[in-house]
Formats: C-alpha cells, structure tokens, sequence
C-alpha cells in the first residue's frame, strides 16, 4: 500500500511542478517531494494516505477534500496512539522524526524565499 502511496503522490507532486514556472519554485517542489517520500516511507500507510488526500486538494482546490484529508489524518493520529504495536518509545521517534523532516522542509523553503 505505501509504494502505491508514493506512486501516485509522485505523480501529484509532477502535475503540480509541470504547472509552475521558475528554477527556485521547482527547486522547492523536488525538495518537498523527496521529504515527503521519505514521510512516506517511514510513517504507517494512514499517513500518506492522509497526505494524498490533502496534495490531491491543494493541486484542485477543493476544501472538501482538504477537509477529508484532515479528518483522516486525525483519526490515523488517535488510532496511533492506541496501537499496541508499538512502544510508545518507538512512536515518539517516529513522530519526533517526521517532525524534524517537516522543520527542515520549512526551514528550506523560507530561506529560498528570503533569496528570491
């Protein structure tokens, strides 16, 4: 299910970079989908889907769907929580980890937009 995650949030995240012009904007888009992919690849399969559901609503522009998208990612969030599976150890790195992917993310996108 994630390699079908990250197939058909690749091929999003293409539809999006074919549409936007300039070297920066598309240097931030590769960024973002290699950080993503590898949020992809670490997180449980809630997460990209979640994720699918919101790029698919950015790229359209339909609130709807971003609201779905939201719903999901909170209830995978809940449904985390109490799996027992996992030591809660274990789910804070996890979370620790895409959280400092996201910072990063962020952080190279302000600095290439201070530049611009």
């Amino acid at each position: 299910a994630q390699a079908l995650h990250i197939v058909l949030f690749l091929g999003l995240v293409y539809l999006h970079w074919q549409r936007l012009t300039g070297q920066a904007v598309q240097a931030q888009i590769v960024v973002f989908a290699v950080i993503a992919t590898a949020i992809c690849v670490i997180t449980p399969p809630g997460t990209s889907a979640a994720m699918l559901l919101l790029m698919l609503a950015f790229l359209i522009g339909s609130r709807p769907i971003a609201l779905a998208g939201m719903a999901l990612q909170g209830q995978f969030i809940i449904r985390y929580y109490y799996d027992l599976g996992m030591t809660l150890l274990e789910k804070s790195v996890l979370l620790m980890v895409v959280g400092t992917l996201l910072l990063v993310a962020w952080w190279f996108v302000q600095r290439s937009e201070a530049t611009e």
